[in-house]
């Protein structure tokens, strides 16, 4: 009786066979051959990716740091402020002056100051070179004591900055994840011009003080992600060394009933000037992995020793509001 069964058994999986066997000659079974998952044609959505987007290392080159052309424009509200005063014996009518030559600065205005920034990034995070200006302009009135016998009298000071950076920058991941970190390094050559005028019935004085030097530079970026939203906190240092040329020039007229009396004096002194800016805000991108990115903050810098002579010192400070893009 198990013989009987046995048998056919393998009866029927002989004839099973044999008709699989059969059907697939006479219908041969198509195979596919599914792609490796490092290929290029293992993507779900290939019209949707370009092929520009396949390039490069993903971890090195990420979405906000492609390759390519690099602009950033930075504007802001900025209150500048001269500390210090101007001052030097001046030789008039073959006397030399007691008390020297001097006048305060005037309450600067608050002004818009504007930096533009462009270079091209490398691929494979080899870097980017950037070249960078920025520029603060401003002016301010005001009154001043015991200058003029005849009473109070206005004057007026002025501000000209002018700043050239030209710099090599990188992006580092070492700080994780939800951290993005940029640092650069170069050289600036820049110009700060102010003076200040006073004009009075009897005395007229002048006074100003220009430097132009240039130096090593250097600057830090950091961007820290909160959590899947859009938004980041933003932190941006910048400091230089700066060794150049600092001119000042002294002037002054004093009128009488029967003619006037005037001397000049031209200060020149090699300096150097140590410079520290800071900012801090918040950092937004439209969506998620966007190459563009906007910030909105606070700013404060100062460049020190720009007015040192013999009697005199002054030093630059500004602090406002800046957006960056």
């Amino acid at each position: 009786m198990v013989r009987a069964i046995a048998g056919v058994l393998l009866g029927t999986v002989w004839l099973v066979g044999g008709a699989a066997a059969q059907e697939g000659v006479g219908n041969p079974v198509t195979v596919t051959t599914l792609p490796h998952p490092s290929s290029p044609d293992n993507d779900p959505h290939p019209s949707l990716v370009p092929l520009s987007a396949r390039t490069g290392d993903p971890l090195l080159d990420p979405p906000s740091a492609l390759p390519g052309w690099v602009f950033v424009v930075e504007t802001g509200i900025f209150k500048p402020h001269i500390k210090g005063d101007l001052s030097a014996a001046v030789n008039i009518g073959g006397v030399v002056n007691d008390p020297t030559v001097s006048l305060p600065n005037a309450p600067l205005d608050w002004t818009a100051g504007a930096r533009i920034e462009a270079g091209y990034r490398f691929p494979e995070a080899c870097g980017e070179f950037l070249v960078g200006y920025r520029s603060l302009v401003s002016e301010g009135d005001a009154r001043v004591i015991g200058f003029d016998p005849s009473g109070p009298v206005p004057f007026h000071s002025r501000l000209n900055l002018n700043a050239l950076d030209g710099d090599y920058a990188a992006r580092q991941c070492s700080l994780g994840e939800q951290w993005d970190m940029k640092w650069k390094v170069g050289v600036r050559l820049a110009s700060v011009y102010w003076d200040s005028r006073a004009d009075g019935p009897l005395v007229e004085r002048r006074v100003s003080n220009d430097f132009l030097g240039a130096g090593p530079h250097l600057g830090l970026e950091l961007w820290r992600h909160l959590g899947c939203s859009r938004f980041s906190l933003y932190g941006r240092f910048e400091g230089a060394a700066l060794w150049g040329q600092t001119g000042q020039n002294y002037e002054e007229v004093i009128r009488f009933t029967d003619g006037t009396l005037g001397g000049a004096r031209k200060v020149s002194q090699t300096v150097g000037v140590p410079v520290v800016e800071f900012q801090g805000g918040v950092a937004w991108a439209p969506w998620a992995e966007s190459r563009w990115r906007f910030a909105l903050g606070y700013q404060i810098e100062a460049w020190y020793y720009l007015g040192q002579g013999d009697d005199a010192r002054g030093d630059l400070w500004s602090q406002g509001v800046f957006l960056r893009g």
